[in-house]
């Protein structure tokens, strides 16, 4: 586990890259109103943060907005994410957009489903198949095949998911960001 001193230097050269990467390229004026689009994972969290910290420091005002698209996925439960935007003091918006019953009524009997995280496939199937980094899946009618991204292929064993679709999303941790963390 890291130090807090450790945190706090990790924290401070992300900053001073986000500050270079706005300064560089001009992405921020006076003014400018800039939404961050919250998916509830880390990188989303870390953003937000990194660029509230470069609000309170900049030379110029502008303001922040996170929003969030809840699509209606079972088991998925998006009050964490909207206490933490509240506690944390930011404005933002929750929209809530039935995109996933759309995708599914779209998904042929059968089909390959895909997903970037687990509780999202809890509601259909139990099997899953996990990528390794440099990996890459094919889907198609006929099933999955995994190649590295040089095309060589890789064999990948099918895993039996056994946790329930809240289980999957905090993974025992009080807040779903904290599990995203550790």
């Amino acid at each position: 586990m890291s130090s807090r001193r450790e945190d706090a230097r990790v924290e401070r050269d992300l900053a001073r890259g986000l500050g270079r990467c706005i300064a560089d390229f001009e992405l921020i004026e006076a003014g400018d109103r800039v939404m961050v689009c919250m998916s509830g994972g880390k990188d989303s969290y870390a953003l937000l943060s990194l660029l509230e910290r470069a609000r309170r420091r900049a030379p110029v005002p502008f303001e922040l907005v996170a929003v969030h698209v809840d699509q209606g996925q079972p088991g998925y439960d998006g009050r964490p994410l909207e206490r933490w935007l509240e506690d944390h003091g930011f404005d933002h918006h929750i929209v809530r957009e039935d995109t996933y019953s759309i995708v599914v009524d779209h998904v042929e009997e059968g089909a390959t489903y895909c997903a970037s995280d687990v509780p999202a496939l809890l509601p259909y199937t139990r099997n899953m198949l996990f990528l390794e980094d440099g990996a890459m899946a094919s889907l198609g009618a006929d099933g999955v095949v995994v190649t590295t991204v040089e095309g060589a292929p890789v064999q990948r064993a099918v895993q039996r998911i056994d946790w329930s679709p809240a289980m999957a999303e905090k993974a025992g941790y009080k807040h779903f960001m904290l599990k995203e963390i550790f």
